[in-house]
């Protein structure tokens, strides 16, 4: 069965409820897409106030992917998220051919891969319940 696997050294101290769903969601990605997908960074490499460092954000492999799979798979996790959520085909330049229009230009990435993090603007994930008040006539 496919699964959700984790590259040496990725670590998930501080997991939030946050990047609990998005495990939950690349799980179930995994077995829809028939594919293992490969966490390649956790709550590791990055600054302190960074959404990985806070356990809220996720970057999965995608160069062992066909673009095909990466094309559905990045509107599959987004819908499967919901808003409360970003997914970003991230690459360091701009790709040629279809995937071009998917791709968020990052200079500073080391390679392509899927960043998966909650919205900016959220603090903590899922957002605190609305308070309703009864009316008792």
């Amino acid at each position: 069965m496919n699964c959700v696997r984790f590259k040496s050294g990725v670590t998930l101290n501080g997991l939030q409820p946050a990047g609990a769903r998005i495990l939950s969601v690349l799980d179930r990605a995994a077995v829809f897409f028939q594919r293992d997908l490969t966490v390649t960074c956790g709550t590791d490499s990055h600054p302190a106030d960074d959404p990985h460092t806070l356990g809220r954000a996720f970057d999965i492999r995608t160069r062992d992917l066909p673009q095909a799979t990466i094309v559905t798979l990045i509107p599959w996790l987004q819908k499967s998220l919901g808003p409360d959520f970003t997914v970003l085909y991230e690459t360091p330049t701009k790709p040629v051919g279809f995937l071009a229009s998917l791709a968020f230009v990052n200079p500073s990435a080391t390679s392509e891969h899927c960043h998966i993090q909650v919205r900016k603007g959220y603090g903590e994930w899922p957002p605190a319940e609305a308070t309703t008040t009864t009316l008792h006539v």
